[in-house]
């Protein structure tokens, strides 16, 4: 991946991997990380109501600021997408839920149902609020199968207002940077 290294700070540099902590809002990087192409999205790009047709991106925590984070292995990439009745979720894969329910929490935040477009039909909620408001992040608290998890995430919209923290690999097999 190209960028610019004259406005990118090294924090990490060893035999397996090197990190940048990148602050050129013009890196080529910020269109890698909005590229939801594998998603294969069609919906209303004017329909944007309850969080719906709208693609968010896993933010870390770094040095107290959000930040966005490329990863060694593309496994640990985090993103999704809501469509007018589907979820579409990357971790490793993507997986795709049918909508089922949704609804607004307030002003800060919504909640959505869905549905497992597979024979299991497993359901699947998700609900978001706002935890930052400049820049804008949301905790998205994710629940299936009696399971539940909270990860910081946004919109796909507010990308530039973040750096980005790129983990470019030397080898195949190496650790991804711990926050």
């Amino acid at each position: 991946m190209c960028f610019s290294q004259n406005k990118n700070i090294i924090i990490q540099n060893n035999v397996n991997n090197k990190v940048y902590l990148v602050r050129d809002k013009k890196s080529t990087l910020y269109t890698k990380l909005s590229d939801f192409s594998e998603f294969d999205v069609v919906y209303d790009k004017n329909d944007v109501t309850n969080g719906r047709n709208t693609k968010w991106i896993k933010v870390e925590k770094y040095q107290n600021k959000y930040v966005l984070y490329i990863p060694c292995d593309s496994q640990y990439e985090r993103k999704f997408i809501i469509e007018n009745f589907h979820l579409k979720i990357k971790m490793g894969e993507i997986e795709k839920y049918k909508h089922l329910k949704h609804g607004n929490l307030g002003q800060n935040g919504f909640y959505g149902e869905y549905e497992m477009d597979t024979v299991s039909k497993n359901k699947f909620s998700l609900k978001t609020k706002v935890i930052n408001q400049e820049p804008l992040v949301y905790q998205v608290e994710f629940s299936f199968n009696n399971n539940t998890f909270k990860e910081n995430y946004i919109k796909i919209d507010n990308i530039r207002d973040f750096d980005i923290i790129y983990n470019q690999c030397r080898n195949n097999k190496v650790d991804e940077f711990k926050f």
